[in-house]
């Protein structure tokens, strides 16, 4: 019998990849948990289709191999505010294939080219929100 136990895997809102019979499991699997979730939505703490993907894609971990290439580099995640999770530095996301910047749409909505010297700009952008982050915490600590 499959472990019933979450092992807390978020994979909602990510870059999924797969051949048509990953895809195949992943809609029979959503498909057995979408009335429960209907039934319960309003009382979870998030409501969206992260919720589905996320429950169904560890439920088919638990009888099938599914390679997350985010764990060699791939594909990350940054977050460039604080958050509720631990998440490694900014520098081991630097030679991923794909990043996602979901707190940066701004910056990125700003970006004329997309060159070589990208990662510096975004250094810099990084640098000048943490100091704006850091003065507003002074500011109101007064």
């Amino acid at each position: 019998m499959p472990n019933e136990l979450s092992i807390g895997l978020w994979a909602g809102g990510e870059f999924i990849g797969g051949d048509k019979r990953f895809f195949k499991l992943l809609y029979d699997e959503i498909d057995l948990i979408k009335e429960k979730y209907i039934d319960n939505y309003k009382s979870l703490h998030h409501q969206g289709d992260e919720a589905l993907v996320s429950s169904a894609i560890e439920k088919i971990m638990q009888t099938k191999q599914i390679c997350n290439i985010g764990s060699f580099g791939g594909i990350g995640r940054y977050w460039s505010v604080q958050t509720l999770h631990v998440q490694n530095p900014w520098k081991s996301y630097v030679n991923n294939f794909l990043l996602h910047l979901p707190a940066d749409k701004k910056f990125i909505a700003t970006m004329n080219s997309v060159d070589s010297q990208l990662i510096k700009r975004y250094e810099n952008y990084l640098r000048r929100t943490a100091i704006m982050r850091f003065t507003k915490a002074i500011v109101k600590g007064f």
